[in-house]
């Protein structure tokens, strides 16, 4: 006789990414075009397989020339990894206020560090949509 006769049922927590969280704008609407250098920066954050593991690859590359400018690799995909990109890059081209950082959603991109970053230096979030 069994005890349970349906079989097992499991119980999975359900994570709600949206709860408290901010909406930014996407002011590119995917028009990846800029009339000058140093206007919209775009963020990206990518994954290199090795035989020794996954590295993460975070980029921001200027709309305007299409050059990368700022990169940062590490094993573990953190939100220092975009913020040491974004520090390297800021510190070779010295951007006026009102430039405009787009990136995805990732908890990378949207942590209070990186937005705190952002804010220090007058820059736009832009977020692109699902």
């Amino acid at each position: 006789m069994k005890l349970f006769p349906g079989g097992c049922h499991y119980r999975y927590k359900h994570y709600n990414q949206k709860v408290n969280a901010v909406e930014r704008p996407n002011l590119l609407n995917q028009l990846f075009q800029s009339n000058g250098r140093n206007k919209i920066w775009g963020g990206y954050i990518t994954y290199i397989r090795t035989r020794k593991g996954t590295l993460y690859l975070a980029v921001f590359i200027d709309i305007y020339s299409r050059k990368v400018f700022g990169l940062s690799m590490n094993n573990r995909m953190k939100d220092i990894l975009v913020i040491d990109a974004f520090m390297q890059v800021y510190g070779k081209e010295h951007p006026e206020k009102g430039l405009i950082v787009h990136t995805d959603q990732g908890s990378q991109f949207t942590c209070g560090r990186f937005q705190v970053l952002l804010k220090r230096y007058d820059a736009i979030h832009s977020e692109s949509r699902r």
